[in-house]
């Protein structure tokens, strides 16, 4: 009823314009009503009222006279606000499907039961922008040129199981050839359960192919082989040991070998020597081994000859004799990557390639690491005149040409970014070495003077804590450490002294403070101190001296110091060693 949908009684309607009674002073725009009287035939249009917060369909049919004279207007309004509500809730739910479906990066289909296409994304039209429109086609014609279903068909498979299948494809499309897995998914009707279609999700796994396909080419390292036996300390039974035996033992520099450690450095170039099983060098900057290592049989048997050519059984006078032909390549190209700083790739006496790369710490270089790459020579003439040059059989050359397994282009490569990962380790071994021992060196001055100085020395931290305290700072006080430090810079500043105030809020404003404060003894004597104090990494900094210091405006700059960890632990603090007089007496506290 009329009166039930607007809420009003017959009374409230009668003799009053139908606008007024939704609380208009107008006529609404449109009016089913207006055009009904106007064009003098029925008019219905839908629109929402905000009067009443509803969505009404609005019917009007003229009632007319006998000279065509409209009369009277029959009005029928009904609540269409849950059709339109529900329509609003589809097209949303529509706006949302095809935004997901257009987010996703990989292929997405709707097909039909018939393998017609209802919809596709636009990875999907942008692989076969040449079958454009998509939809209506037969998935196989559209995506794959055919003009029979695929066999195997995953979703001709789902469609009969009702449950996912999934294939692995080769498909050509507009922009080039893919492998591709494909993943269909049934859509069941839920209220009979039957499967009215497939959804089809294609991901493309061409890199993926690819990869397995390179992979395929290096299956002889991926293969399982028995692990050599190892001794009861993890060497191995049949290492390799050259005629000459370790020429690390030579080492004078031992810059590298030391702060390493030969059994690290060996653990570093396994990373990348595993890949080539040929040979590594690292070498200290003046050309002494730190490390040496032949994993292939070409290269051990090549490394035997020539060491074999020198005729000594002194090393060092074969180091130097020149006729140690693969010591000589590869110190050559070690001290080409030395004195250019920049990696160098020659080829090796021995027939293969060498690759150095430069080893730097504090900004130095300090050595290199030199790795073997590449085939040995097959070719039978060069065979012969390395055989003739190293004065071996070249039958034994030829066999261990072919023994050598071949190692694919990118894998050099990777071998080749990890040796100047290696060298950068190393090098970061050694700096950090070279800090520490600097800093234990230093420590070492420092805790030395802290302890033996005349001056007195307090380290504080903002709060006002007392850490350690110098046996000057304790005779100064009248206090032991453990009285200072228990109680703080309260023990020790006097705090009825005027000019206190002022000095902490000029510190606060300047990260520093210059002058005179009182400060107490333990009898609680007060005596005038200068003081000199500044912020460093918030450790608060004070230099004072007694009544019988006259002048110092030194103090500790951050910049120059050393860490004085073995104070404070884990808390920053640094001083430096600018002291002007060994007479001054020094006290460095927080007063905030």
């Amino acid at each position: 009823m009329i009166y039930e949908l607007l809420g009003l009684l017959p009374e409230d309607i009668s003799g009053r314009k139908c606008y007024e009674i939704i609380g208009r002073s107008t006529e609404c725009v449109p009016c089913a009503t207006r055009q009904a009287i106007d064009r003098k035939e029925f008019v219905s249009i839908e629109k929402y009222v905000p009067e009443l917060g509803l969505h009404l369909s609005c019917r009007s049919n003229p009632v007319m006279d006998g000279q065509g004279n409209v009369i009277r207007i029959v009005e029928h309004l009904r609540d269409i606000t849950r059709q339109k509500e529900t329509e609003e809730e589809l097209r949303q739910s529509a706006h949302f499907l095809d935004n997901l479906m257009e987010s996703i990066q990989d292929g997405l289909s709707i097909l039909n039961p018939d393998l017609s296409i209802h919809r596709a994304n636009r990875t999907i039209k942008n692989w076969h922008k040449q079958q454009a429109p998509l939809e209506g086609k037969k998935c196989y014609q559209a995506y794959h040129n055919r003009e029979f279903p695929c066999d195997p068909c995953p979703s001709l498979l789902c469609l009969q199981s009702g449950v996912m299948e999934n294939e692995e494809i080769c498909v050509h499309t507009d922009i080039g050839i893919k492998w591709i897995e494909i993943f269909s998914y049934p859509l069941v009707n839920a209220e009979n359960h039957t499967v009215e279609g497939v959804i089809e999700f294609v991901r493309d796994i061409t890199k993926r192919k690819q990869a397995e396909e390179e992979l395929k080419k290096i299956e002889w390292m991926l293969s399982s082989q028995q692990a050599p036996p190892l001794t009861a300390d993890y060497t191995l039974v049949d290492a390799y040991i050259p005629p000459y035996g370790n020429l690390t033992e030579l080492n004078t520099r031992r810059e590298i070998l030391d702060a390493v450690g030969a059994e690290t450095l060996k653990n570093i170039v396994d990373d990348f020597l595993d890949m080539l099983a040929t040979s590594v060098a690292v070498y200290e900057r003046n050309g002494d081994y730190a490390l040496g290592i032949f994993s292939s049989d070409w290269c051990r048997s090549m490394d035997r000859a020539s060491y074999q050519l020198c005729g000594t059984e002194d090393r060092e006078q074969a180091l130097k004799c020149g006729k140690w032909l693969c010591h000589e390549s590869c110190w050559n190209t070690a001290k080409q990557a030395i004195e250019t700083g920049a990696p160098a790739d020659v080829e090796c006496e021995g027939g293969i390639r060498l690759y150095a790369v430069p080893i730097r710490a504090s900004g130095e270089i300090i050595g290199t690491i030199n790795v073997g790459y590449g085939d040995p020579p097959a070719d039978i003439s060069r065979l012969s005149e390395l055989a003739s040059k190293y004065g071996v059989d070249v039958k034994e050359l030829i066999r261990w040409s072919n023994v050598y397994e071949s190692r694919p282009p990118f894998v050099i490569e990777m071998a080749k970014r990890r040796v100047h990962s290696a060298a950068h380790l190393i090098g970061e071994i050694v700096e950090r070495k070279q800090a520490e021992a600097a800093l234990k060196e230093s420590e070492t001055t420092y805790r030395a003077l802290f302890e033996n100085s005349l001056d007195a020395i307090f380290l504080t931290v903002p709060d006002g804590k007392i850490f350690a305290a110098n046996k000057a700072a304790c005779e100064m006080m009248g206090m032991t450490e453990s009285e200072l430090i228990a109680g703080g810079r309260d023990k020790v500043v006097d705090k009825n002294d005027p000019r206190l105030s002022d000095a902490l809020n000029q510190r606060a404003l300047k990260k520093s403070f210059k002058g005179e404060l009182n400060f107490k003894r333990k009898d609680g004597t007060s005596f005038p101190v200068e003081i000199s104090t500044g912020v460093y990494q918030d450790i608060h900094i004070s230099i004072i001296m007694d009544e019988k210091i006259t002048h110092s405006d030194h103090f500790f700059p951050e910049e120059t110091g050393i860490g004085f960890s073995g104070f404070l632990g884990n808390t920053p603090c640094r001083f430096s060693n600018n002291f002007k007089s060994p007479d001054d007496r020094i006290l460095a506290f927080d007063i905030g």
